[in-house]
């Protein structure tokens, strides 16, 4: 790659005023600077109450401690690599979005956890390279509605390439990368690397993001591209099943183990969208 996508802090925090708050999330009190935050205040408040996304809070927790390495995929800005690393885990936090990463570093430097918090500013993909945010870009990499409010270039790493930078002896996942997920599995070696260090991983999908355009909803195009990106994504859900296969488990959240494609697409069109997927185990 032309450009190290890991720099430091200093690049992305500023001298201005600061929205700063305290949270208590599962017991861990969190320092928060909301001032780039995009979700606000409800979205901190929503995960000490319990009532936002609490299955991948659940599984971060669970698998957090000094011995393990957490990727953080999709980090935005940064409620589970706080957590994480809180609990004593090296974090690897991977964000490519600009206004994300203004809030991460600055939660990550409130928190005083630089020494356990990697930021790697860029898009996570099964390649390295580069793109731009702005028209044109590959939106198997970045999806339109992850790409809101961003312009410029951002280099992209694989995961093979970010998982032999930081070594560990135990390491879990949590990808939520609004669509980009299929691009990285279904491309590259990952699934070959995630299968080759016992990976545990906790997997968000979002069938059809990165087929999805922008249209006006009450127009003809936006009802033929919605049928368009749905009918790739049960696609892209039948394909990412088979290629798993064989090399790991997939299961819902609370252990239920999905034994076929064909259910877990199912259950992707009916709004079940995450799944925990743990190499260490492959399917017999």
């Amino acid at each position: 790659m032309g450009s190290n996508p890991t720099v430091t802090a200093n690049s992305y925090l500023s001298e201005e005023t600061k929205l700063q708050k305290t949270f208590k999330i599962a017991g861990v009190e969190l320092e928060v600077d909301l001032t780039h935050d995009a979700y606000g205040e409800s979205m901190w408040g929503g995960a000490g109450d319990g009532v936002w996304e609490c299955a991948t809070l659940g599984f971060v927790l669970a698998n957090s401690s000094p011995s393990a390495t957490f990727f953080d995929f999709g980090a935005a800005s940064g409620v589970f690599t706080l957590l994480a690393a809180k609990r004593g885990a090296s974090v690897v936090a991977v964000e490519p979005h600009p206004i994300w990463l203004k809030a991460l570093y600055s939660n990550v430097d409130a928190n005083d956890l630089s020494e356990r918090v990697t930021i790697v500013s860029a898009a996570i993909s099964s390649f390295d390279g580069e793109l731009f945010f702005e028209d044109g870009r590959n939106r198997r990499v970045v999806s339109d509605s992850a790409a809101q409010r961003a312009e410029g270039k951002i280099p992209v790493i694989s995961l093979e390439k970010i998982v032999s930078e930081n070594p560990s002896q135990r390491s879990f996942f949590k990808i939520d990368i609004e669509g980009a997920e299929y691009g990285l599995l279904l491309g590259g070696n990952s699934i070959e690397t995630l299968s080759s260090i016992g990976a545990l991983v906790f997997l968000s999908i979002h069938p059809g993001f990165s087929y999805q355009g922008v249209f006006n909803n009450r127009s003809f195009n936006w009802f033929v591209n919605s049928i368009y990106a749905r009918s790739r994504g049960v696609w892209d859900n039948l394909r990412l099943f088979k290629a798993m296969q064989g090399s790991a488990t997939v299961a819902l959240p609370n252990g239920r183990l999905i034994k076929r494609a064909t259910e877990f697409a199912l259950l992707a069109e009916l709004g079940v969208h995450d799944f925990v997927i743990n190499f260490s185990k492959p399917r017999s």
